[in-house]
């Protein structure tokens, strides 16, 4: 899911979920069954997230998580999750940090939704979804397993 007002007008092109399908097709074997792009608009992100509650594994969005006043990607996430993954943040955050320090600026959340959708918080710049998808990946699997009561740690 993208998350940006100038994407959702058709001005320009949502490269970073591309780059997000991509990877997760191509490099992971993963099957992308949703794919959306959303104005900045907190109400209708909390409304999709909500939409796909149980319906998938995991809910990648990218953009809005920066300091503007439209940026409200986090506190829909907030709003919707039960459990936090604090976690996945915090290390998006430190391999980012290895390529650019602005990633700091970033305040990307993940958690739990309903009884097992992982959501996860990535940047709207490639490099960052590149990064942080790759990372990530292998421990999504894990995570929706613990968050079914399947594995423990």
């Amino acid at each position: 899911m993208t998350l940006s007002d100038s994407c959702a007008k058709g001005e320009v092109e949502d490269k970073s979920g591309k780059t997000a399908i991509k990877i997760i097709e191509e490099e992971f074997g993963g099957e992308v069954v949703h794919y959306k792009i959303l104005p900045d608009d907190k109400k209708k992100i909390v409304e999709e997230l909500k939409s796909l509650e149980g319906k998938v594994d995991v809910i990648f969005t990218t953009g809005g998580t920066g300091f503007s006043e439209r940026d409200t990607t986090p506190e829909a996430t907030k709003e919707v999750i039960r459990t936090e993954a604090i976690g996945f943040a915090e290390a998006m955050r430190i391999i980012g940090v290895k390529f650019t320090p602005k990633s700091l600026l970033s305040r990307a959340t993940a958690g739990i939704i309903g009884k097992d959708t992982l959501i996860i918080n990535m940047p709207g710049s490639t490099g960052g979804v590149k990064d942080n998808l790759r990372m990530l990946a292998p421990m999504v699997k894990h995570a929706i397993r613990m968050a079914r009561g399947e594995k423990k740690h």
